[in-house]
């Protein structure tokens, strides 16, 4: 460690500013110092750091020759002086030679050296290159040509590699680096001419978004960018994509909780897509609808709806997602392992659950793995088996946490909770029925709120609590019928006769009319 210019420079070659003792002055200005020693380079290495800058704090060699236009001899040298001064260490590797700055700070202040045409210049420069050096392996640089191609303001490439980079986030379900990208692609497209393939370009990334804002639980985002959707398809008189827009309103709805609008749109998707011939939004139409109907509690209706979508969905096409963030497929077997758990049909449900976990394997996406083991955990635990629920289910949510995908975290700890209660672990259930519900509350999850609180009601009863089990099984009752959802109104109701059965009749308080039916 020294002290030069007024700056601690450690081994790494971490800048940071020293403590202001009294004998010891430290200048305005990092910044400025840095600019000072840049500024007194010869003007080749002032101009290859400043090109190094541009390329960020890692800089691949190959790339800033490249860039720099220079021979391998004089980057040579240059680099042995940049090293010497400090600025640069050699970071090299087997598999590619690269230098890095000692400190993001003289990265930064190399860079704003730059007038903002010198800066658009060098990375358009930067892209050519990377094109040039990497036409057989863009997608594993397609980032850093997104970034660069911003910069440069090469808008129609800019928007080409930022989609391309979102999808790649998305593909592997980092959610919310993929609406980074893809709110950036919406930006980019703006600065192009206006085109009918623009304006379907512009739809498409607002499905996009709708996508990978869904896992993320953000329903305020989705509904702004369906309804600019909608606008955009009108407008175009575009009626696959009109009918794209209702199929994820219909989702919408369903998680916000307005049952009826719900089955509107999905209706309305389901009829456009038969009568453009649209498979892929006759799937995504059915296993929005047949959800609504589970809620409900209309199981018959519910799984010819999936059972429809599991003749579809062979061969080929069984792993296509068709726009929904989770494979159709593993979804549908998921949704059908729900109804047929309810309806007593254990062995079939079981053996869903299994496929669908068999179908995710050993691929890299959290999510899909969160949805099979939502399916299988759930058919364990309705058939009472609490040991293999919670074996399925701990997976579950342990891939909900890898995968960041908060929309599922509550369906799946309020079920793992509910396994945990049934084992007898009464502090785990009660930790996560309570996280569940109010991570549920949190985002406004309303559709299928009723069946957090009831898990919640049942961990509370489970713990002798019955005066905070009967207050939430109340409220439960109460969203479950405001929402329409049948299906889970009848597991609230279930859970108040036991909790009137399981108190002390001489301490009951005076017997309410629940409005429960017959």
């Amino acid at each position: 460690m020294k002290v030069e210019d007024g700056v601690l420079v450690g081994q790494r070659g971490d800048y940071r500013l020293a403590k202001p003792f009294e004998t010891f002055r430290v200048p305005a200005t990092v910044e400025a110092v840095l600019a000072a020693r840049i500024d007194r380079l010869a003007p080749g290495d002032k101009s290859l750091l400043q090109a190094a800058s541009a390329i960020g704090r890692i800089v691949p060699v190959v790339l800033l020759q490249s860039v720099a236009e220079m021979s391998a001899n004089d980057l040579s040298d240059a680099l042995d002086r940049l090293r010497a001064a400090e600025f640069l260490y050699d970071a090299s590797v087997l598999q590619e030679p690269c230098h890095v700055f000692k400190h993001a700070l003289t990265c930064r202040v190399a860079y704003n050296s730059l007038l903002r045409e010198q800066q658009r210049k060098l990375h358009a420069r930067i892209v050519e290159a990377l094109e040039r050096l990497y036409p057989e392996r863009l997608s594993e640089h397609v980032e850093r040509l997104a970034h660069h191609a911003c910069e440069a303001e090469l808008w129609d490439r800019a928007a080409s590699y930022l989609r391309q980079a979102a999808t790649k986030a998305f593909a592997r379900s980092a959610n919310r680096e993929a609406v980074a990208w893809f709110d950036q692609a919406l930006d980019a497209i703006q600065h192009l001419p206006e085109t009918r393939e623009l304006r379907e370009q512009a739809i498409d990334l607002r499905f996009d978004l709708r996508n990978a804002l869904q896992p993320l639980g953000e329903f305020g985002s989705i509904r702004e960018r369906l309804y600019e959707a909608e606008a955009l398809a009108t407008a175009l008189h575009d009626q696959n994509r009109l009918g794209r827009v209702a199929g994820y309103l219909a989702d919408y709805f369903r998680l916000t909780g307005d049952q009826d609008q719900a089955i509107q749109w999905g209706k309305r998707a389901l009829a456009v897509a038969g009568e453009i011939g649209d498979v892929g939004l006759q799937i995504v139409a059915r296993t929005w609808l047949g959800q609504i109907y589970f809620a409900r509690g209309e199981y018959a209706q519910a799984m010819d709806l999936f059972r429809s979508n599991l003749r579809s969905l062979v061969g080929e096409v069984a792993g296509q997602r068709f726009g929904m963030p989770q494979p159709p497929a593993i979804h549908s077997r998921t949704c059908l392992a729900w109804c047929l758990s309810e309806l007593g049909e254990f062995s079939e449900a079981i053996a869903l659950g299994e496929e669908a976990v068999q179908m995710v394997g050993t691929a890299d996406h959290p999510l899909s793995r969160a949805v099979a083991h939502a399916g299988l955990g759930w058919a364990y635990l309705r058939r009472g088996n609490a040991d293999r629920a919670i074996a399925a289910l701990e997976q579950g949510l342990q891939a909900v946490r890898a995968g960041n995908s908060p929309l599922w975290f509550p369906r799946l700890a309020s079920i793992l909770g509910s396994a945990y209660g049934l084992a007898g672990r009464l502090t785990e259930a009660l930790s996560l029925t309570e996280a569940a519900a109010a991570q549920g509350a949190a985002m406004n999850l309303m559709g299928g709120h009723s069946l957090l609180l009831t898990y919640l009601s049942e961990a509370y009863l489970l713990a002798g609590r019955h005066e905070d089990a009967r207050r939430n099984a109340e409220r439960a009752l109460e969203l479950a019928r405001a929402h329409k959802e049948s299906g889970y109104e009848g597991w609230a109701l279930r859970l108040l006769a036991e909790i009137t059965l399981g108190s002390n009749p001489r301490t009951l308080p005076a017997r309410r009319n629940t409005g429960a039916r017959p």
